[in-house]
């Protein structure tokens, strides 16, 4: 059987149609590969930077919890105060998660920008609550937020003369 001429392609134009193609399949296989790999480099500075929160988030109330402070003494002296902790001692040793009652007073006196620059741990607290299990407060020091504004939460467990209670924190994303 015979191909008329019409219909008979002419050398080098299937080569050319070929190579647009090609062209075409490359250039939107960049354009795709460009676009994911940028979501993924937006996803992985977003997940680092809510890892960096929650780990200040720990880190401060790791400190408050299971420290003494510096001095030891920091609530009872008009002194420098280096690090507050709110750990009690006795008996020579530090309890960690028992509160020290006085300490968690003399916190009440000071402002939250105060009680962050004591801390340093890189993200400023917007928000540290003290409260029994049965929710009375104890303490509690918050600055506003907007409301497009969300706020990373933690929450740990201690003893405040011999009743449980919970020390929250948070700060703001």
């Amino acid at each position: 059987m015979r191909i008329p001429k019409t219909m008979v392609l002419q050398k080098g134009q299937i080569g050319t149609m070929d190579a647009t193609i090609a062209t075409i399949m490359v250039i939107a296989t960049m354009t795709t590969t460009l676009s994911y790999s940028m979501i993924l480099i937006n996803h992985s500075k977003n997940t680092h930077t809510q890892l960096q929160k929650d780990r200040a988030l720990y880190e401060a109330t790791e400190i408050l919890i299971t420290t003494q402070g510096a001095p030891t003494d920091w609530h009872e002296k008009e002194r420098d105060i280096e690090r507050i902790g709110l750990a009690k001692y006795s008996q020579k040793t530090v309890q960690n998660h028992h509160l020290d009652p006085e300490k968690v007073m003399q916190l009440e006196e000071m402002t939250l920008d105060q009680i962050n620059q004591k801390l340093g741990v890189g993200h400023d607290l917007s928000h540290l609550k003290i409260e029994s299990i049965d929710n009375h407060k104890v303490l509690e020091k918050k600055i506003q937020k907007t409301k497009d504004q969300t706020e990373r939460k933690i929450k740990r467990i201690a003893l405040l003369e011999g009743k449980i209670h919970t020390i929250k924190a948070g700060v703001i994303e």
